[in-house]
């Protein structure tokens, strides 16, 4: 029983040891920690004080300066200038000039009086008889000239010109099956005759483009009115060939 009384009494002895050791470690960090920060803030402040001391401008010392008296002399007065010389004004004697003399008056000589002449008979001159011209045939009268009318323009081309007969457009044999559009250029005259044709463009088979201008020429037309006049004018007429089918 006092055994068991003895080992609590020790081991109650050694957890405050324990405890109280803890606290002492624990106390003394707080206590190195504090001096740490205390010597953090007097570097700090001797780091300042430092910066102050370093940025506060030094008087600079006054330097010796060696004075030496040295006499002065007066200044000797410049010589003054020379007078310009001033040169006399020459003035020109005016010579009096003779008046001048007056010319002389003139008188004119008395006429002379000369003989009277007495005049002598002039023999009168035999007047030659003037030859009779011959009469001059009159010119006959210049033609008058007749005013020519003017040469009418040209045709123009149009389009759109109404057919009376249309083409009959026959594909010709030996073209031997070939295809293509020939254009013909034509001239209707008033009547709505063709005078005229022309191949614009080939089709590219001379068949074709020859059996174009046969069609053509045998069309007829209604007469191109403008103004209510019949005029003559050149028409582009396009003819397609197509091979017939057999």
């Amino acid at each position: 029983m006092s055994s068991a009384i003895l080992e609590a009494e020790i081991n109650k002895i050694g957890s405050n040891h324990i405890i109280s050791t803890a606290r002492d470690t624990t106390l003394g960090k707080q206590i190195a920690l504090t001096l740490i920060i205390v010597f953090l803030l007097h570097v700090l402040v001797l780091f300042a004080v430092m910066q102050i001391k370093s940025s506060v401008k030094q008087v600079p010392v006054a330097k010796t300066i060696a004075v030496r008296l040295v006499s002065l002399t007066p200044d000797q007065p410049k010589p003054l200038p020379p007078k310009p010389i001033v040169k006399p004004k020459i003035v020109p004697v005016v010579k009096e000039q003779p008046k001048p003399k007056p010319l002389p008056i003139l008188v004119a000589p008395k006429a002379a009086v000369s003989p009277v002449a007495i005049p002598t008979p002039v023999a009168k001159p035999i007047e030659k008889p003037t030859p009779i011209s011959e009469p001059v045939a009159a010119q006959p009268p210049a033609p008058v000239a007749v005013p020519q009318k003017a040469e009418p323009a040209p045709p123009k081309v149009v389009q759109g010109v109404a057919y009376l007969i249309q083409p009959n457009v026959v594909y010709p044999d030996a073209a031997a099956g070939a295809t293509g559009t020939t254009i013909v250029r034509a001239l209707i005259n008033v009547n709505g005759m063709v005078d005229e044709v022309t191949v614009q463009r080939k089709s590219g088979n001379a068949q074709l483009d020859r059996a174009a201008l046969q069609a053509v020429k045998k069309a007829r037309f209604k007469p191109y009115r403008e103004n209510g006049e019949a005029q003559a004018v050149y028409t582009l007429i396009p003819i397609a060939y197509v091979p017939p089918e057999d």
